[in-house]
């Protein structure tokens, strides 16, 4: 399985690293993942700390503690000799390995007491599916996106059930659970997975056209998409696994208006008008727009009018 840390805030990488340690043995870790390896293995659109979750896996991060030459499996101590029957736990060498977007540093962090793991023996039954853990990022281009995601342990397949990833447009509403004016489905036919990704534990990466800017999009990750490793393997995910995205700017066309008098037609400077967004419009100009607040809110272009002038068409 990855390791996933998963928190009640998000976080951001400090320094120091993550230690792993057997419980009946304090005299030295047996492997470290520093923040430095993860810094250094999330580039722009892919990240192995988003949001709520770090991802430590060993196998593919750890340097290697200082007693040891090379980033070891912790089936296999120096010697080479299996650590089947040991406990695992992890901690932080320093204060600050990880902060939340306040800036504030996570303690010296030790999970003996409350988080333990075991490794499987390998002639065990192996029945778990992969999951989707977690989304590692997004990369936009010239109307196109790449997208990264983890499962939640390694796998040795994809597009194991038949049906591919499928990523849609929300319309102009950014719901697509009004279906009115969503658009077709789109059937990504190029995803990849393992070495051909970044060489990351579980890593599947996948990049499409996006027909329309300022859009809400859904990716929906069918179910049993991919194989484990497993003999016989297990298929994951054990239901569709939808996700969503914006490309531009999110927008709404959604407006609210305390005028006694108002109409979706025109826009009058004395009401008191609070714009979620405007829709981009290449025909209105940025404007400035004072209300009756006093307050004044710089709208980036869309459906706004001047005063008592008609607003453009919606």
């Amino acid at each position: 399985d990855n390791i996933i840390l998963a928190f009640d805030e998000d976080v951001q990488v400090g320094h120091g690293a993550f230690e792993f340690w057997m419980v009946d043995d304090d005299r030295l870790p047996q492997l470290a993942v520093t923040t430095r390896r993860i810094k250094g293995l999330s580039v722009e659109g892919h990240s192995l700390a988003v949001g709520k979750y770090v991802l430590i896996t060993p196998r593919f991060l750890c340097d290697g503690h200082n007693a040891f030459n090379s980033c070891l499996d912790l089936r296999e101590d120096p010697d080479g000799r299996h650590n089947m029957s040991g406990a695992f736990y992890i901690k932080t060498n320093m204060s600050g390995t990880l902060f939340d977007t306040a800036g504030n540093a996570l303690p010296i962090m030790n999970t003996k007491s409350y988080y333990r793991f075991t490794l499987a023996d390998l002639g065990a039954p192996d029945t778990k599916r992969p999951e989707v853990a977690f989304v590692s990022g997004f990369k936009f281009g010239n109307d196109t996106v790449t997208v990264h995601f983890y499962f939640s342990e390694y796998i040795s397949s994809i597009y194991a059930s038949g049906r591919p990833i499928v990523v849609k447009d929300c319309g102009r509403d950014l719901d697509c659970r009004k279906v009115a004016d969503n658009g077709a489905d789109i059937e990504v036919s190029n995803a990849e997975f393992g070495s051909g990704v970044s060489m990351h534990y579980g890593a599947v990466r996948f990049s499409v056209d996006l027909p329309a800017k300022h859009r809400t999009y859904q990716v929906t990750v069918p179910k049993f998409f991919a194989e484990d490793g497993a003999t016989p393997p297990n298929p994951g995910p054990s239901a569709d696994y939808v996700f969503y995205f914006d490309y531009g700017r999110p927008v709404s066309v959604k407006y609210e208006n305390y005028c006694s008098s108002f109409t979706s037609a025109y826009l009058a400077t004395s009401c008191d008008t609070y714009f979620r967004d405007g829709e981009r419009s290449y025909s209105v100009t940025n404007l400035e727009y004072g209300n009756r607040s006093g307050t004044t809110q710089v709208l980036g272009g869309g459906y706004v009018g001047a005063r008592g002038t008609k607003a453009a068409d919606r």
